[in-house]
Parts: C-alpha cells; sequence; structure tokens
C-alpha cells in the first residue's frame, strides 16, 4: 500500500492555493492602499488648526510662516509623506494649502498626492491628484 498524495493531488491543491492567493492579494494591496490614503488625510487634519491661525493672527501672503515646521509636523516628511504647505493667495483662497506627496506607499499611490484646500471663508476641501482611483479615496475627498 502507498502512501502519500499523487501528482494529480497535488496539482489540484497548488491550483486552489493560487486560485485564493490571485483574489485575495489585490484585496489586501487595495485596503493598504485605502489605509495609506486615510492616515494622510488624518495627518493633514491635524496641521489644519495651526494653518488657521497662522491666517487668523493677520499672517498673508508672503509671508514666512507658511512652511511645513510651523504646521507642527513631526518633520519634513512621515513614513508615507513628504510634505508641503502652500500660502493663501490675495484673496484668501489656498488650492493644495496642506499636501502630502506619497512615499513608502502601495503601488497604486506611487507619484500620487492627498491635499487640502481652503476657501477664503475658511471651509477646508480634501482633494487627490487625478491618478488616485475614486474607489481608494476617503468619502471627504470624493
Amino acid at each position: 500500500m502507498n502512501k502519500g498524495f499523487t501528482l494529480i493531488e497535488l496539482i489540484i491543491v497548488i491550483a486552489i492555493i493560487s486560485i485564493l492567493a490571485a483574489i485575495i492579494i489585490p484585496l489586501y494591496q487595495r485596503n493598504i492602499a485605502e489605509t495609506q490614503i486615510v492616515s494622510a488625510v488624518a495627518e493633514l487634519n491635524g496641521a489644519k488648526s495651526q494653518y488657521e491661525l497662522i491666517i487668523n493672527n493677520g499672517s498673508t501672503s508672503g509671508s514666512n510662516e507658511f512652511i511645513v515646521p510651523n504646521m507642527f509636523f513631526s518633520g519634513n516628511q512621515s513614513s508615507i509623506c513628504v510634505y508641503d504647505v502652500n500660502e493663501p493667495d490675495i484673496s484668501g483662497n489656498s488650492n493644495q494649502a496642506l499636501v502630502c506627496k506619497f512615499i513608502n506607499t502601495a503601488s497604486v499611490l506611487k507619484d500620487e498626492s492627498v491635499y487640502l484646500n481652503r476657501n477664503k471663508d475658511g471651509a477646508w476641501s480634501c482633494m487627490t491628484s487625478a491618478g488616485v482611483d475614486d474607489q481608494l479615496k476617503p468619502i471627504e475627498c470624493h
């Protein structure tokens, strides 16, 4: 009596594992990308209050206060973001006021960014660069 698996049984097991991996790995990578975008938005949201303080204390376009260290980020970059801060224009609007350019992230986010815009009335909106899939964006970034 032979003990062990036949070649056909091994091939069937490998095929089942391959099919499961083909389904699960892309879902996992997608979840990682979604988490990284949400984390980046949370980091940027933490700097909104400091940005508002600088504006409300009378700083205007052309001041040197709109720089990354003044926004209380932990540095010029985090594990997933390189930060940038853009001052408002003369009318008080600031497109891409707070920016996170993705680094060390899922491949679908390579060379992409998420940013917060501020209008002259102080309302904030979240946007992403054009290459970010709509399904990966948090609700506030649609």
